[in-house]
């Protein structure tokens, strides 16, 4: 130890005072201060070459060449800062080290091979403290097991209620056994470089994992795994997948905070976070993971045996599964599949049905000259499409729109109502500043709707609206004759080309009370319950901005330049002009040294002002030394003066008991605390009873033997302190004993 601090840990016994000449590891914060002193050591080393863990250290090389010049580094700050070793307890030149629990080696690192032999071992569980044991060891390797909480989860089902054992608990088990029989060997990361991260979601836990690429493959750094809660079991999917990257943002936030994370994902989370209109648990995520380097890109295929759990990222099950036999289909060529609407009854006597893709330049009513025997083509594949993808097309990927358009004596309003495949739901109503007739209504709710779908990258969309004009019109059944028609018509199917497929079908209106309600309330701007915030759409969308025209002269310097330059690029103005007024009205021939809010003032009064005047007035008195010289002296003390009831350390005590509270392991229902008046140090112990000989062993062992006989002790009333046995083992010592009220240490905020 440091030879100034040994008197610090002095402490009395009957044969004399002695103290520590090394660090005793007994003595309360040694390892925090032992670790501090250890990474302010071999700063240079650490994370490069070198790891250590209070006593546990490491030299780590990649080559057999180097480790020479690395043990030197070590051993040289080891020999500057005079810290021995244990030569017993250091192995030399191991390719294979034991380190914290893991197996470090030359790949990477390996779990225990005896954490997993004693997993392998493991016999069937006969009793809850079984299972128990074995969740425990699960547990302990869990950094090293994919999707970990499916995989325990049946047999930790037994552990919420009483025991039983049976078939799927069985194979769980073994399915852990044969995983860990050949279990994946972690990586490290490299400083600097991009990190992946693949998610995985069941219908009760979310399971991420971390890694990095190596050429064309990906090995696992680490596998995070975390069951969900009842409540979070009822997210939405798309919820259920930001959740799992923002667990793992929490668990592994060291590597979140020194690398960029490419989140690799099939799914919209990169609009999900970016979307203002979201609120909530979704829009607090987004603000915590705005402090990460974050990027999503859709997935490739996964070639590394390690993540074949991870190749689908929501378990079978979780999503609508296409109805339809793709097996024997050539989905090379374009298919014509007949498909009903989920709509159901709304979809009757009167609709009408209209199909549109993508294909080039061709027009909407480019089937006229169909065969009346050919079926109806609801959904058209292009040749292009990959056959892989082909089922987005279906239920499975498909996007709901609802549009409607109201208008009447109080204005004009939108009703959008777009639905996700994962069931999130986008409602949106959209005040018109300008008036406009119902099908106008209809038009730009179809035309605000379309865009929003386009924002959330929608590929397929099925649009219902309760117009039939409008509905007609974009098929072509319809002629528009009017000219604002026409141009809608026209707008409207160049925003349907951009998707890859779309269906457009009139609904009637009870169908379509939502978006309905919607439009009623953006027209009236009537107070609506829930928390909807209603937009504004100032002009036609068939109309083209107004271009305003600009007369630019140029002009000489104004007084309004530095305004400009402070708001346009951030110059302040120079301070040299400041510096000089200043100095004229505070030291020069009218100047008086005021103080710097009368300077500032004195400044206003003369017909200037500027941003920031009082501080800088402030700062100038501040560096002027005749005011520094000639200024009142303060007397009053920095801080409030507090009185010594203590004359040195470790001389006034005072004792108090506190319970009873809920039992400890020993049933240990109390404890006694001390607290030294001087250095506020406190000494406590937790105790199963509270009797005389227990607070007299007490005071003994803790206060006595580790810092001498103190010349009083201040207890409350208690029984404890202010019996016979107490107040004679106080006469003996020579120690005063003074009996005052319980409440008397609290208020002096000694005990607790």
């Amino acid at each position: 130890m440091y030879k100034p601090d040994r008197e610090i840990t002095s402490f009395t016994t009957p044969r004399g005072l002695y103290c520590y000449k090394v660090m005793p590891f007994g003595l309360k914060n040694a390892g925090a201060t032992f670790q501090r002193m250890v990474t302010k050591m071999f700063t240079p080393m650490l994370g490069r070459t070198m790891e250590a863990y209070i006593d546990d250290m490491v030299v780590k090389s990649r080559e057999k060449s180097q480790h020479l010049a690395d043990l030197a580094e070590m051993f040289a700050i080891l020999k500057h800062y005079k810290l021995r070793l244990n030569a017993s307890k250091c192995v030399f030149g191991v390719g294979t080290g034991k380190f914290l629990g893991f197996l470090v080696t030359n790949p990477g690192i390996e779990a225990d091979p005896s954490q997993i032999k004693a997993i392998q071992e493991l016999e069937r569980p006969n009793s809850t403290r079984d299972v128990q044991h074995l969740a425990g060891m699960a547990t302990a390797l869990s950094r090293f097991i994919s999707r970990s909480s499916d995989r325990c989860r049946p047999f930790c089902k037994t552990l919420k209620s009483k025991f039983f054992w049976d078939d799927e608990c069985d194979r769980a088990l073994a399915d852990l056994k044969a995983y860990l029989s050949s279990a994946p060997i972690l990586v490290t990361s490299q400083p600097g470089e991009e990190l992946y991260l693949y998610l995985a979601i069941s219908q009760h836990a979310v399971s991420p994992v971390l890694v990095r690429a190596e050429g064309i493959q990906h090995l696992p750094i680490f596998y995070v795994s975390k069951t969900l809660l009842p409540a979070e079991t009822r997210y939405l999917p798309l919820e259920k997948l930001a959740l799992a990257l923002m667990m793992a943002s929490r668990k592994l936030a060291h590597y979140f905070h020194a690398h960029t994370i490419v989140v690799l994902t099939e799914f919209p989370l990169k609009v999900l976070f970016e979307k203002a209109d979201f609120a909530g648990r979704i829009l607090k995520w987004a603000v915590e993971l705005g402090q990460y380097d974050i990027k999503f890109r859709p997935r490739a295929a996964i070639k590394a045996q390690a993540l074949a759990d991870f190749v689908a990222e929501f378990a079978p099950g979780m999503h609508p599964v296409c109805p339809i036999d793709l097996v024997d289909a050539d989905l090379a060529q374009p298919m014509v599949l007949a498909m009903k609407t989920s709509v159901g009854s709304q979809v009757g006597k009167g609709t009408s049905t209209t199909e549109l893709t993508k294909s080039g330049d061709d027009e909407p009513n480019q089937d006229k000259g169909r065969d009346q025997n050919e079926p109806i083509k609801d959904l058209e594949l292009r040749s292009s499409q990959n056959p892989s993808d082909c089922w987005k097309l279906f239920m499975g990927e498909m996007w709901k729109l609802f549009v409607d358009g109201a208008s009447n004596r109080h204005g004009a309003g939108l009703g959008i109502v777009l639905n996700s495949p994962d069931g999130l739901v986008i409602e949106q109503a959209i005040t018109l500043g300008f008036p406009a007739s119902n099908n106008e209504a209809e038009y730009e709710a179809l035309l605000a709707g379309l865009r929003n779908a386009l924002r959330m990258k929608a590929s397929a969309l099925m649009v219902f609206s309760d117009s039939k004009l409008v509905v007609n019109q974009v098929s072509g059944e319809y002629e528009a004759r009017d000219e604002r028609m026409a141009k809608y018509q026209a707008l409207v199917c160049a925003k349907i080309k951009k998707f890859d497929a779309i269906r457009v079908e009139q609904i009637n209106r009870e169908g379509n009370n939502t978006a309905d309600e919607l439009a009623g309330l953006a027209s009236t701007q009537t107070v609506f319950p829930n928390p909807l915030m209603i937009e504004f759409l100032p002009r036609l969308s068939i109309e083209e901005p107004e271009v305003a025209e600009v007369l630019c002269t140029d002009l000489g310097p104004s007084w309004m330049d530095p305004i400009i330059a402070f708001l346009k690029d951030r110059i302040l103005p120079e301070e040299k002009k400041v510096e000089a007024f200043l100095y004229e009205i505070h030291e020069g021939i009218c100047g008086s040294h005021t103080r710097g809010r009368s300077l500032a003032y004195r400044a206003i009064s003369q017909g200037y002002w500027w941003l920031c005047m009082q501080a800088d007035a402030q700062k100038y008195v501040r560096r002027c030394e005749k005011c520094q010289k000639f200024a009142h002296q303060i007397h009053q003390p920095a801080r409030d003066l507090l009185p010594l009831s203590s004359p040195w350390s470790f001389a006034l005590w005072g004792l108090d008991i506190v319970g009873p509270l809920p039992a400890t392991p020993g049933n240990r229902k109390f404890f006694i605390s001390a607290t030294d008046y001087f250095t506020k140090w406190v000494e406590a112990e937790p105790l199963a009873t509270i009797k005389e000989k227990d607070v007299k062993k007490f005071v003994w062992q803790n206060v006595i033997t580790h810092f001498g006989i103190p010349k009083a002790l201040i207890p409350d009333n208690g029984t404890q302190f202010d019996g016979k046995l107490f107040r004679e083992f106080c006469e003996e010592l020579k120690t005063e004993f003074y009996n005052l009220t319980s409440a008397y240490p609290q208020s002096n905020g000694q005990l607790f």
